[in-house]
């Protein structure tokens, strides 16, 4: 064989590896993923005189509002959020809150299919510890304002995991991000408290909410009277066996009639006044 026709051999095969892969049929094609084949361009907004460019895929799937902020035409004199120039405005937001978003989204989002449904859950970064509940309602905040649902309902349960949320906080946060399941345990615990509601803590929850608390604290403590006079009172307190172990103090009232003075009083449904666990 002659080795000068070596390189046009070579060179042959090249073209024709160049030319079926240029000629292939249209059916052979890639196809677009239906899913994650993502057009997104990022956006800039400003929270608090401070200026985030993020993408805007995460946005425009979870919340119903930032959806159709971004399908809105643009303004006569340009669109909002292409550049630091003419960010989009989040009047209102806190950046903390901002920035607990985007944690969530960038750090704490995985997409996991359950029962053919996609759900939400919180990354090991996102801890359930109490010194994270502040971000946990600061994300709850946001996620409810602008309906990210599925947001809004992974940091209702994480809240739920917490420990330490104190009840006129959770009275407070139920009103006002309406989540009308945290009304009744927390009603429930303030009548439960030895102390009586204060001025201050009056004032959060509002008057209506207050005077019906009061009325509820003194029904639990009438029946109460009413039952121990029938009754010898049982011990309130178990006594420490040893002095490293501290006494573990028990509820002052029996659980199921502050459950049903609370449904009575607040006009709560049976469902409603049954104190939420975390699953």
């Amino acid at each position: 064989m002659d080795p000068l026709s070596g390189p046009a051999i070579v060179s042959d095969d090249m073209e024709d590896l160049r030319s079926r892969m240029t000629s292939r049929p249209s059916s052979n094609l890639p196809s677009r993923h239906e899913e994650y084949y993502i057009h997104d361009d990022m956006a800039v907004f400003l929270v608090e005189n401070t200026l985030f460019k993020v993408h805007r895929h995460f946005l425009i799937q979870e919340s119903e509002v930032f959806r159709w902020m971004f399908a809105c035409p643009p303004r006569l004199d340009g669109p909002e959020g292409m550049d630091d120039n003419k960010p989009i405005p989040l009047p209102g937001v806190l950046r903390r809150e901002f920035e607990r978003l985007l944690d969530f989204f960038y750090h704490g989002m995985y997409p996991t299919r359950l029962g053919g449904r996609v759900t939400l859950i919180p990354c090991s970064l996102c801890s359930h510890e109490p010194q994270h509940l502040t971000d946990w309602i600061d994300l709850l905040s946001i996620s409810s304002r602008f309906d990210f649902e599925r947001v809004r309902q992974c940091a209702i349960e994480a809240i739920e995991a917490c420990s330490g949320l104190d009840p006129i906080e959770k009275v407070v946060l139920a009103e006002k991000h309406d989540i009308p399941r945290w009304r009744a345990p927390a009603f429930e615990a303030l009548c439960q408290r030895v102390e009586s509601i204060g001025v201050d803590e009056a004032r959060r929850i509002g008057l209506e909410n207050a005077m019906l608390l009061a009325r509820a604290r003194e029904a639990v403590r009438e029946r109460h009277r009413v039952r121990n006079a029938r009754t010898p009172s049982p011990q309130l307190w178990i006594p420490s066996p040893t002095p490293l172990v501290q006494a573990i103090p028990t509820l002052l009232y029996d659980s199921g009639m502050v459950t049903d003075v609370v449904r009575e009083v607040f006009s709560l449904p049976s469902g409603e006044a049954k104190p939420s666990s975390p699953e």
